[in-house]
């Protein structure tokens, strides 16, 4: 660009026209990525494909060679979907050697939710999960993501174990396997079951705990709903609470919340002749609690990438601050402020300013009083 005399600020929206027309692969966030621009996309494809590919067809003769090397790390990434970074350095080092190109491999694929850190330097394949026999819960409360308006990838739930995972309050206590994981989530077990055939996620919570059922409702349903918005935003679903005492008996939760707010103690879902209680499915409300925050570890460093300041300040974040943040700076649509938001404003500056309004400026305004205003309330 600089050989051509391209101006700087032209340079960003040159590469996302490229980028958008297939012609080159540049991404502007997170700033790991930033730096780099992806002229032959095969190079990122083969970059991944060391990683994870067939093993059956794709096994090359320098995996052999490292499998003697460090054959406990390479038997956890081909039986487990486990790999370190050591191991990804090693299986790197052929037409990847450079340390900075190495990074953004890892980071894009962390981007992309092909991969999560598990651990310090351990991160989880999911496409390299090994299969299980099937499974069978005799779990107290079930729910279902019906995904049959659309259908369901088999990439979206391996992306779904990433975001699950990252979100896990017990990784010593993770199960996982190719078409469902046990995790939990702030003490609450599940298992988490995607059923290709019939475009169903089935979640099975062992948790006898009152708040169990609707913190693993909304964990899981937010998370799915982050992955589509970020990946798939066609795809479309419901979601659908068994009964309790008949678990092959499923109602649209959207039916139940309609009875709720009626006041209706029983109800007869849409489509069948059968009426059931509203207390029944009363575990998956709970009016007395705050939705738990959903945002994982990569979805807030993408946000801190994008946005600069808030790694100065993430020390005063909790996890509540942080999906706010996230919900809010993500969308531009959130940014606007209405007329009468800005009546408001003006109000204020002229009861605060006084004779002087006029001789302010926008700055006058912000620091004195939409600073102070934020600080109060928040």
């Amino acid at each position: 660009a600089a050989e051509q005399c391209l101006p700087a600020w032209q340079l960003m929206p040159m590469l996302e026209m490229f980028h958008e027309l297939g012609v080159l692969f540049h991404f502007s966030t997170p700033a790991e990525l930033r730096e780099i621009v992806i002229l032959q996309p095969q190079w990122l494809v083969s970059g991944m494909c060391q990683v994870i590919f067939d093993w059956s067809l794709h096994e090359q003769e320098h995996h052999k060679v490292i499998k003697l090397e460090m054959k406990s790390a390479y038997d956890s990434w081909r039986e487990k979907g486990m790999v370190t970074r050591r191991l990804l350095d090693r299986l790197w080092e052929f037409g990847f050697e450079e340390p900075h190109l190495k990074a953004f491999l890892l980071r894009f694929m962390e981007e992309v939710a092909l991969v999560c850190e598990v651990d310090p330097g351990t991160f989880l394949v999911p496409c390299l999960l090994p299969p299980a026999a099937a499974v069978e819960t005799a779990a107290p409360q079930s729910f279902v993501l019906d995904f049959g308006a659309s259908f369901l990838p088999d990439s979206l739930f391996r992306r779904l174990i990433c975001y699950a995972v990252q979100k896990s309050s017990r990784k010593d206590r993770l199960r996982l396997f190719a078409s469902h994981g046990f995790l939990s989530f702030e003490g609450h077990d599940c298992c988490i079951h995607a059923k290709l055939e019939s475009d169903e996620i089935q979640v099975d919570l062992s948790s006898q705990s009152d708040t169990g059922p609707w913190l693993v409702l909304h964990t899981i349903t937010n998370l799915v709903e982050h992955l589509r918005l970020d990946f798939m935003k066609e795809i479309r679903y419901e979601v659908l609470l068994c009964h309790p005492q008949n678990r092959q008996m499923r109602v649209k939760k959207e039916d139940v919340e309609s009875a709720r707010e009626k006041g209706q103690a029983k109800f007869r879902p849409k489509g069948t002749t059968r009426v059931v209680q509203t207390a029944d499915f009363d575990a998956f409300f709970n009016a007395q609690s705050q939705p738990p925050s959903i945002l994982v570890d990569s979805q807030w460093r993408q946000l801190k990438s994008t946005w600069p300041f808030l790694a100065r300040h993430e020390h005063q974040f909790g996890s509540a601050e942080r999906t706010a943040l996230y919900c809010y700076l993500r969308d531009p649509a959130h940014w606007g402020i209405s007329w009468s938001a800005l009546e408001s404003i003006e109000n204020d500056a002229k009861q605060h300013f006084g004779s002087t309004y006029r001789d302010k400026s926008m700055w006058h305004v912000v620091q004195e009083i939409v600073k102070p205003s934020c600080a109060q309330t928040g």
